[in-house]
C-alpha cells in the first residue's frame, strides 16, 4: 500500500475538503522525494527549498509545513524538525488611508448619497461625520456601531469597554468634529433611538451596524474613486497612527496610551517606509540643522536658490562729502597735496 492510500484511510474522521488539502501536499512531496516509507526531515526541507526556487511566497511555504506536521501527526511518524526552520510568513498588506485619501473620502461622503429630501441631507450629514470622526478617532467599526448619544459630551467622547460596563476610555475631539458633531445631533432628534449612529427613520430608526457601516463606507471610496482592497474603516486605524507618528514624532507608548492598545500593535499599524524614516531621522536629528544650513548655502552658490540681498555699502566720508555737494563744497576744499579734506578759513 502506498503512503497515499495509507494516509487517506487514516484521514477517514476529517472533512473532504481538508483531506484534499492534505493529500495534495503530500503527493508533491512524494513527487520531488519519491516513494518511501517513512520520510525525513531532508526531504521536507528539500522539498520546501525547492518550492522557494520556484518562486513561491514565504506564506506559502509556511502553510506547507504547518500541513506536513499535521500528516506526520496522523501517520505516526516522529517531526524531525525544530521550530526554528519553519518558514516565515510574507508580511500581510495592511491597507491605510494617507491625509489626501481622508480629504477626498470626506469630500465624496455627500455625494455618495443618492436619497432625496429630508433623510438624504441628514444621511449626507451623517456620512461626513463619520469619515471626519473615524480619521480622528480612530475607532473601531464595532466601537463606533456601539456608541449612544450619551457617550458625547463636547468636547469628550466617553467609550465604553466591552468586557466591563463601568469602565470608559476618553478622546478629545478637534473643534471642527464637534460642530459637525453638534449639527448631527440636532438633526437626529426626530429619530427615537438611543444610538449615535442610526440608519432609518422615525420610529423604525435604529442602530447602525457594522455591515451597514462597512457598506457605507464602500460606497464613499467608489465614489472618491479610491481603489484600496481591504481598505475598511480599521484602515482609518492605521493611517491615523501613522499620520500622527510622522508629523509629530510621537512614540508608540503614548499612542497606546490615546488608542487603548498596546505599544507592540501599535508598531504594527504604524505604517512607515525607508524615505519615511530617513525623513523622520533628519528631522529630529540636531546634527542634521548645521548639515540643511550648509546645503542651503551650496544650493544657493550653485544658483539653486537665490541668494539674500546684500544691503549698499556705507559710503566712505569722504564719498558722502561729495554726495552732499553745495552744502559741503562751501566750507571743505581737497589739499591738493595731502588729497584729503581741510576746512576752509576766513581769510581764503
Amino acid at each position: 500500500m502506498s503512503v497515499l492510500e495509507r494516509l487517506k484511510d487514516r484521514m477517514y474522521r476529517l472533512e473532504p475538503t481538508t483531506q484534499t488539502v492534505y493529500l495534495n501536499a503530500m503527493k508533491q512531496l512524494v513527487e520531488f522525494a519519491g516513494e518511501k516509507e517513512v520520510y525525513d526531515g531532508d526531504d521536507v526541507t528539500g522539498f520546501l527549498a525547492q518550492k522557494g526556487r520556484e518562486g513561491r511566497k514565504k506564506t506559502t511555504l509556511n502553510n506547507y509545513y504547518y500541513h506536513f506536521k499535521v500528516i506526520w501527526e496522523i501517520m505516526g511518524w516522529k517531526w524531525p524538525l525544530t521550530p526554528k526552520a519553519r518558514p516565515s510568513r510574507n508580511k500581510p498588506y495592511q491597507p491605510f488611508y494617507n491625509l489626501s485619501e481622508m480629504e477626498a473620502l470626506m469630500e465624496a461622503a455627500e455625494k455618495a448619497v443618492k436619497a432625496k429630501g429630508r433623510y438624504g441631507e441628514f444621511l449626507k450629514l451623517r456620512n461626513k461625520l463619520l469619515i471626519r470622526f473615524d480619521a480622528g478617532t480612530v475607532l473601531r467599526v464595532g466601537e463606533i456601531a456601539r456608541l449612544d448619544v450619551e457617550n458625547y459630551r463636547r468636547p469628550y467622547l466617553y467609550i465604553m469597554n466591552p468586557e466591563k460596563d463601568s469602565e470608559y476610555t476618553q478622546r478629545l475631539l478637534d473643534a471642527e468634529t464637534c460642530d459637525l458633531m453638534d449639527q448631527y445631533l440636532k438633526a437626529r432628534r426626530r429619530y427615537k433611538s438611543p444610538a449615535l449612529f442610526v440608519t432609518k427613520t422615525g420610529k423604525k430608526a435604529s442602530r447602525i451596524s457594522t455591515r451597514a457601516l462597512s457598506h457605507v463606507l464602500l460606497g464613499i471610496r467608489k465614489t472618491a474613486g479610491i481603489y484600496k482592497p481591504r481598505g475598511g474603516w480599521h484602515a482609518f486605524r492605521r493611517g491615523g497612527m501613522t499620520l500622527v507618528h510622522k508629523r509629530t514624532g510621537m512614540s508608540s507608548k503614548a499612542i497606546s496610551k490615546v488608542v487603548g492598545i498596546t505599544e507592540k500593535m501599535v508598531d504594527r499599524y504604524i505604517q512607515l517606509d525607508t524615505t519615511d524614516a530617513i525623513e523622520m531621522w533628519a528631522e529630529s536629528h540636531p546634527f542634521y540643522d548645521k548639515a540643511a544650513a550648509v546645503a542651503a548655502e551650496v544650493r544657493a552658490d550653485e544658483g539653486v536658490l537665490e541668494p539674500e540681498p546684500v544691503p549698499d555699502p556705507v559710503p566712505e566720508p569722504e564719498e558722502a562729502v561729495e554726495r552732499v555737494g553745495a552744502a559741503l563744497s562751501a566750507r571743505y576744499i581737497r589739499d591738493p597735496q595731502t588729497g584729503g579734506l581741510r576746512r576752509v578759513s576766513k581769510t581764503e
